[in-house]
């Protein structure tokens, strides 16, 4: 998951991801053929193809925070969108 995060700090984005996550793709990406060499295929087709669809379809200002989580056999995102910042005003 490191990977991502670092794809998408470079963006201007953070991710968050729980154990649920990480066992997550253990368990789909990790088989007694391929071994681990599944991991990053389930890495990008589970979790960064989403991201990608999200950041392509819909408006993701930079600094939102991507929370991942895995559920019922699905892997479930949360956007954080930052705060908006107030505008300064002058006394004149």
């Amino acid at each position: 998951m490191s990977i991502v995060a670092d794809k998408l700090s470079k963006k201007g984005y953070s991710v968050k991801y729980n154990d649920n996550v990480i066992e997550a793709l253990i368990s789909e990406g990790i088989d007694s053929i391929k071994g681990a060499r599944g991991l990053a295929q389930v890495r990008r087709d589970r979790i960064e193809s989403q991201i990608a669809e999200s950041l392509i379809d819909n408006f993701v200002p930079r600094g939102t925070i991507f929370e991942i989580d895995y559920e019922d056999d699905i892997f479930k995102f949360n956007f954080i969108k930052p705060a908006k910042k107030e505008a300064l005003t002058k006394n004149a």
